[in-house]
């Protein structure tokens, strides 16, 4: 087996992380692994009813609070870019649901669960300590619900780009909250500056509809977390073409008017230097050689 320990800061947990584990090897890490702590599992071999042996296996070795999920693309590969968990089938038809090649993506997915085909599975488990996933209680017990189930979305190459978890409840077909989770610590200012903004926007004026809702600011295994109500949309970029670039940009606009709200005017002198002729400069630096005037 493939053993590594990852340690983060001082209230992060230590967590061990094996590939493809016998028994035995799973009852090791058991003992190696203290209060609090927990493991994380690769299994690269396909096998039918493979969620069920990792869970047996884990428990068995004495881990309790066992998740498994499925990655996409696999890690150690490509940069994974989201992680489906397979014991919330709501969680994963809404994921297939949003994709553009929902049926064919569908119809594979259902293929290679049932041949026993998606790997790598990958589980995460915790020694049993008493201490209780208190964020998933506190969201679990706000919305009336019993269970959350986590969708994690990992795209992004730099360390910058926050982990985003979406939050389901019991068999809801579509995500309550989305916990966003600093990589770095480098990458928890950006996160609880984007917190503070949308707190300073909710208490000081009505925003439209797309501004996401602060529900808590919390940590998450020694990183800075923000609960945020979760918003559903399309990326733009697909949609930008040349024929429909003015529309789409004028619906932006429209929507940062909105959002400003009854602001006061601001004299240009106080702010063109800034909001325009500096961003102008450095497009012109960037892609003046690609682009004509």
């Amino acid at each position: 087996a493939d053993w590594r320990f990852l340690t983060g800061s001082e209230d992060a947990r230590t967590v061990v992380r094996l590939v493809n584990p016998s028994r035995r090897a799973l009852v090791e890490a058991r003992g190696a692994v203290g209060a609090g702590g927990a493991i994380y599992v690769e299994w690269w071999l396909p096998r039918r009813r493979a969620v069920e042996a990792a869970r047996s296996g884990l428990e068995a070795a004495g881990f309790t609070d066992v998740r498994c999920y499925w990655p996409w693309p696999p890690p150690l590969r490509r940069q994974t870019q989201f992680w489906l968990p397979l014991d919330a089938p709501a969680a994963v038809a809404w994921h297939l649901a949003s994709r553009p090649e929902r049926r064919v993506l569908d119809a594979a997915w259902r293929a290679a669960r049932q041949l026993g085909l998606l790997v790598p599975l990958c589980t995460t488990a915790r020694v049993p300590d008493g201490d209780a996933n208190l964020l998933e209680e506190r969201l679990a017990g706000s919305w009336g619900g019993d269970r959350i189930t986590w969708l994690l979305l990992t795209g992004g190459r730099r360390s910058l780009n926050k982990v985003v978890a979406l939050a389901f409840l019991d068999e809801e077909p579509a995500p309550r909250a989305a916990v966003k989770v600093a990589r770095t610590p480098e990458a928890e200012e950006p996160l609880l500056h984007e917190a503070e903004v949308l707190e300073l926007l909710a208490r000081n004026r009505p925003v439209p509809p797309g501004v996401p809702e602060v529900f808590e600011i919390t940590r998450r295994d020694g990183r800075a977390a923000v609960v945020e109500s979760a918003v559903e949309g399309r990326p733009l970029q697909p949609m930008l073409r040349e024929g429909t670039f003015a529309r789409h940009a004028e619906s932006v606009t429209d929507w940062l008017i909105s959002l400003a709200g009854n602001a006061s005017i601001v004299p240009q002198a106080d702010w063109w230097a800034r909001l325009v002729d500096a961003p102008l400069q450095e497009f012109e630096e960037l892609f003046g050689g690609v682009v004509d005037a």
